[in-house]
């Protein structure tokens, strides 16, 4: 029985030691389903559509950011978009409507394949994810992406620092 807790607790040291915590360098990652990302993709790759892509991104991060300060949780951060799924479209439509777009806007949460991309320092792998996509007509230009969980975007200010967490340490001390 000794055997196995020190096979464990040899165990998790190894996990940790390995990068199992929130990154805090670019050469820490997290696994694909600890994020969820947000994508805004344009209708294709005029400059127009491009410039409405960015008003649109602006909007929803303005409108997104004072609901997920607060989130603790990818599971918490996923409620808050949904639930707002509604007022989000209706953001961008509003923007597309501004900018005198001839096409609408639609949005979900869902898990896709994205290639490996580096945000802030921070990698993040190929892999499957879950995302919030504002899709904006056909969808078929480049998009804008950030992450929503953990806040590399929505941390309620540019110069706000993000509060980075081991997993095994929230785990071991909740207790």
């Amino acid at each position: 029985m000794k055997r196995v807790w020190f096979g464990f607790v040899l165990l998790c040291l190894l996990f940790c030691a390995t990068g199992c915590s929130f990154p805090t360098s670019a050469t820490e990652v997290l696994l694909p389903e600890e994020y969820l990302r947000i994508h805004v993709r344009a209708d294709d790759n005029s400059f127009t559509a491009q410039q409405v892509k960015y008003a649109v991104k602006d909007g929803i991060v303005e409108y997104l950011t004072p609901l997920l300060k607060n989130c603790k949780s990818k599971a918490e951060a996923k409620r808050v978009v949904l639930g707002e799924r509604n007022n989000l479209i209706t953001i961008a439509n509003r923007i597309l409507f501004e900018k005198g777009a001839n096409y609408t806007a639609s949005a979900e949460v869902k898990s896709e394949v994205f290639p490996t991309r580096v945000y802030q320092g921070i990698s993040l792998p190929y892999g499957r994810y879950e995302a919030l996509i504002i899709s904006l007509g056909k969808a078929q230009g480049e998009n804008w992406w950030c992450v929503v969980y953990p806040p590399l975007c929505f941390s309620g200010g540019g110069d706000e620092p993000v509060e980075y967490r081991s997993f095994l340490y929230d785990l071991f001390t909740k207790g």
